[in-house]
């Protein structure tokens, strides 16, 4: 069997593929993941590193779990088991630990029950670097 006959005619390379959610996007009919809400559902907000390299001296994170409507501030010491993955070599830190070796790496992560709340209780003063 030649490799023509496992490709029919339209779908080879070089071909467009139909993608299934084409449509709904291009008439604004899409649910996105930030259009999506359920009852008594959580917001996530990301703390990310201002800087390109920096150590990690501390993190502070009790004012931000005091903070109105937060359930919960999480860092690299609530990662359990490996803190880091990859689809080939898990060598990608999951968050930053000891170190951030990038602009803009995750250092905290905070669940509050709105957005604002979430985004007000991300207090970069809370990282010595």
């Amino acid at each position: 069997m030649s490799v023509g006959t496992l490709v029919r005619v339209g779908q080879g390379v070089g071909t467009s593929a139909r993608r299934v959610e084409g449509i709904p996007k291009v008439r604004g009919q899409y649910a996105y993941g930030s259009d999506l809400w359920a009852e008594g559902m959580l917001w996530g907000m990301t703390l990310r590193s201002p800087f390109p390299h920096a150590s990690i001296r501390s993190i502070d994170v009790s004012e931000a779990a005091a903070s109105p409507g937060v359930h919960a501030v999480l860092t690299e010491d609530d990662v359990p088991g490996k803190k880091t993955f990859g689809v080939e070599f898990a060598d990608q830190p999951v968050m930053a630990f000891d170190r951030v070796r990038y602009l803009g790496e995750p250092v905290a992560i905070v669940a509050a029950e709105h957005p604002e709340q979430a985004r007000r209780a991300l207090n970069p003063t809370a990282i010595d670097y």
